[in-house]
């Protein structure tokens, strides 16, 4: 996968994520706590170096207390489409 980066290595992908935590002052460490794994292994999922699942984004939702949608908009639709057919 080829993401773009913004700063500090950061994929703009994970950025809303990456900003979020460090807005709080929460660490890594205590970000990896949250799905079981090191701070290492966390720091790689908010690079891009691993992908990050449904189930952790969640969780890391959860933890900073903003919805999903808001912290990975990149994946997530929240605009409504408009209808193209007729209903008979």
């Amino acid at each position: 996968m080829i993401y773009s980066v913004v700063k500090g290595g950061v994929p703009k992908m994970h950025m809303h994520l990456y900003e979020a935590r460090k807005k709080q002052k929460i660490t890594q460490a205590d970000m990896a706590e949250v799905i079981g794994v090191t701070a290492q292994q966390y720091g790689k999922r908010e690079r891009g170096e691993i992908s990050i699942s449904l189930e952790e984004s969640h969780l890391f939702s959860q933890k900073l207390g903003i919805s999903i949608d808001k912290l990975f908009p990149e994946y997530f639709f929240n605009v409504n489409v408009p209808k193209m057919h007729k209903q008979i």
